[in-house]
C-alpha cells in the first residue's frame, strides 16, 4: 500500500459582499453609519476570514468619500471592495418673515426686504441665501398709503430652490415711519 498525502493550496481571495450599491449618496448634516458589508470564501467560514474597514466620510462636509473594506482568509488571499459616498445636500432652503408674513411701515419709510425676512438651510449659511435671492414680483410704493406684495426666492450653493415666499407689505399713515433697516 502506499500512502499520498495531498495538500491543498488556496489562490482565491474572499469575496466581499458591501450590501449597498457601490456608490451611494448621503444627506448632509445628518450622522453616517455605514452599512456593515460580508465576506465568503471558497474554503474558509466566517469565523476563518478577517474583514476590516475604514472609513474617511465626513457627513457634515459635501464631497466624495469612500468606505474600505478588506477582507483576508486563513491562506493569506486578500480582497478589498470600496463603497464610494457621496455627501450631498438635497434640502431645500426655507424663507419666512422675522415677524410673520406682514410688514407694517408708516408712509414715506426706506427699507431693506432681506431685514424682514429669515433665511435657513441644513447646510447653507443665511448669507448664501440672501446672496442667490431673487425678486419674483415687487409692487411695493412706500410713498402711498395701502397693501403690496414682494414676492421672493432663492437657492442654496447645491441648487435645491426654496418656495417662492410672499411678504406682505402694510404702508398707512398711522404705523412709524422708518428709514435704513426694518
Amino acid at each position: 500500500t502506499q500512502c499520498v498525502d495531498y495538500v491543498v493550496r488556496d489562490y482565491i481571495a474572499p469575496v466581499i459582499d458591501l450590501r449597498t450599491l457601490d456608490v451611494v449618496e448621503h444627506d448632509a448634516n445628518s450622522p453616517y453609519s455605514p452599512v456593515a458589508a460580508t465576506a465568503s470564501d471558497n474554503l474558509y467560514n466566517s469565523t476563518q476570514i478577517s474583514l476590516t474597514f475604514t472609513s474617511n466620510v465626513d457627513p457634515y462636509t459635501l464631497g466624495t468619500y469612500q468606505d474600505t473594506y478588506t477582507a483576508t482568509d486563513a491562506a493569506g488571499n486578500v480582497s478589498t471592495k470600496v463603497r464610494t459616498v457621496n455627501v450631498v445636500d438635497r434640502v431645500a432652503p426655507v424663507i419666512s418673515g422675522k415677524n410673520g408674513g406682514v410688514l407694517k411701515i408708516g408712509v414715506g419709510s426706506s427699507y431693506n426686504v432681506v431685514e424682514a425676512l429669515n433665511f435657513s438651510d441644513n447646510y447653507d449659511a443665511p448669507a448664501d441665501l440672501v446672496a442667490n435671492l431673487k425678486t419674483l414680483y415687487n409692487d411695493v410704493n412706500l410713498q402711498e398709503a395701502g397693501l403690496y406684495s414682494f414676492v421672493v426666492e432663492t437657492s442654496d450653493n447645491s441648487g435645491n430652490a426654496s418656495d417662492a415666499y410672499t411678504l406682505y407689505v402694510d404702508v398707512q399713515h398711522k404705523y412709524e415711519q422708518r428709514t435704513g433697516n426694518v
